[in-house]
């Protein structure tokens, strides 16, 4: 004899979860985490999982053996809260699972560093320079710094090396007077970095 009947076999149900950090700082790279597991609690290994931030894809990394996919990301976005995505897609074994999260872009530390002249004479020019860094040492480019020798002012632009160099006549007494090399972020810029600045002491003696 024999017999015959007829076995519906279904997907796995699947969880997404995000596991990532919820604060990161612009241009500085950071991990975003997430996991897959099914509805026995088994990780689900090597599928993809899409990341996005705000709905933009930044990455399709594939779950490693517990489940986790890992995304090695560099915000480039200016300072504030986003939405991650976590999706991964209906594959006929297993359903489609989504999830998300927030973060928290923070703007990016800068430090200037002066090394120009400390020392000039009465009514002669003095060279005014600066190095501007961000807080992972890179170069800043085109930003401008401010030189404040006493009560004069002479702004300069940084160039590829992040240096900005100024020359500047003296025009005061002699005496010893507090000088400043200060970076302000402007712009789209003051979204993207944290303005910093460098004190130095200058001295103006007598000519001979």
């Amino acid at each position: 004899g024999s017999d015959s009947t007829t076995v519906s076999i279904r997907e796995r149900a699947v969880t997404a979860a995000y596991l990532g950090p919820t604060t990161a700082t612009f241009d500085t790279p950071t991990t975003l985490s997430a996991s897959l597991v099914d509805e026995f609690g088994q990780p689900v290994v090597g599928r993809t999982v899409t990341f996005t931030v705000n709905g933009g894809t930044i990455g399709t990394p594939s779950t490693g053996p517990g489940g986790i996919a890992t995304l090695n990301y560099t915000p480039n976005v200016p300072a504030g809260s986003y939405t991650i995505g976590v999706s991964f897609a209906d594959d006929g074994m297993y359903t489609a699972a989504t999830a998300s999260g927030s973060i928290t872009i923070n703007q990016k530390a800068t430090s200037v560093t002066y090394t120009g002249a400390t020392t000039g004479l009465p009514n002669h020019t003095v060279t005014l320079s600066a190095v501007l860094r961000d807080a992972t040492g890179t170069a800043l480019v085109g930003k401008s710094i401010t030189f404040t020798l006493g009560s004069q002012s002479v702004t300069a632009i940084t160039d590829p090396t992040g240096v900005a160099t100024a020359t500047l006549q003296l025009a005061q007494k002699n005496g010893t007077y507090a000088l400043t090399a200060t970076y302000t972020p402007t712009g789209t810029d003051s979204t993207l970095y944290v303005g910093s600045v460098a004190s130095a002491t200058f001295t103006i003696g007598k000519a001979k």
